[in-house]
This record gives C-alpha cells, sequence and structure tokens, in this order.
C-alpha cells in the first residue's frame, strides 16, 4: 500500500493510505470513531458517545435543554437546514407528521444523468456521502438511489451517459 501525503480527517495528524483496492483513504482505520473531539459524523449528523451509546448531537442539545428525554414520535428538525448547526436556537421539536408536512413537495426526482453520475461516482471509490455532496442531494436520497438494484438504473450504460 503506498502512502498519500492527506492526514488522516479525524484530527490525529497520521498520514492516511490505500485500501488493497487503491482506493484512497480519509481515515485510518478505526480513526473516524476515536471519541475525541466533537464526536463523529455519519450519514449527514453529528454523533457523540453518551456512556456508549451512539446518540444525534441535535438530539442531546434537546434533551438538555428541555430537561426530559424525547419521545419516539418527536423530530428534532435543524431550522436553517444545516445539520451541523446543533444550536440551541437552530433546533425544534416537531411531531412526525409536523415534519413530513414541511418537507413535503421539496422532493426533485432524479434525472437520468444524475442517476448515472451517482452511479459513477460510487463504482469509481466514493462513499455514499461523499457522492451526495457532489451531487448537492440529501444522504438519504443518493443512498436510496444507490440501493436500487442495477436493472432499475438508466438502461445505457455509463460510458454513453458521461
Amino acid at each position: 500500500m503506498s502512502t498519500l501525503n492527506n492526514a488522516c480527517a479525524c484530527g490525529c495528524g497520521k498520514q492516511t493510505n490505500r485500501s488493497p483496492a487503491g482506493h484512497a483513504r480519509r481515515f485510518i482505520r478505526g480513526h473516524n470513531r476515536r471519541g475525541k473531539g466533537r464526536g463523529w459524523i455519519d450519514q449527514g449528523y453529528r454523533y457523540v458517545s453518551v456512556n456508549g451509546r451512539k446518540v444525534a448531537e441535535h438530539r442531546l442539545v434537546v434533551i438538555q435543554r428541555e430537561g426530559r428525554r424525547l419521545r419516539s414520535d418527536e423530530i428534532v428538525h435543524h431550522v436553517d437546514g444545516d445539520p451541523f448547526n446543533n444550536s440551541p436556537e437552530n433546533l425544534v421539536i416537531l411531531s412526525r407528521a409536523e415534519h413530513m408536512r414541511l418537507h413535503a413537495g421539496k422532493s426533485v426526482r432524479w434525472s437520468d444523468e444524475e442517476k448515472a453520475r451517482a452511479w459513477a461516482l460510487r463504482m469509481s471509490g466514493m462513499t455514499i456521502q461523499e457522492v451526495a455532496r457532489a451531487l448537492a442531494r440529501s444522504y438519504f436520497g443518493t443512498y436510496r438511489q444507490l440501493s436500487k438494484p442495477w436493472r432499475q438504473q438508466p438502461a445505457n450504460t455509463l460510458e454513453d451517459r458521461l
């Protein structure tokens, strides 16, 4: 494995390397969840460890602000849409129904070109999160799109689309 000139994204300062398949790594194995600093990022949200359990930081902030546990039907919504802005003023508690109504109608269908581009980026070794960021799409929408069987993807080959 050859080394890169990139530092591990966890902030430890060590140099990353390549996977056996030759893909560049962002983290040294195990460093993305080291527990240092403010937790880790997973699927577009920041998580922290509380008594050995994985807890979304935005939910923890609201629990501390409200002084009670959240019910299973309560969703913590980021007012400004930034999932990393976990300041108490930016977080509101909504019911699942309210949250669905708030986000209803914002869905934009994937074009065939976007689908082909997403598959090409994923096949080139990018993570789902990196593909979502490159296409300016949500993590979950990209995950759903890439989890569909290949036969549901555009009929043309990727080479024809790119």
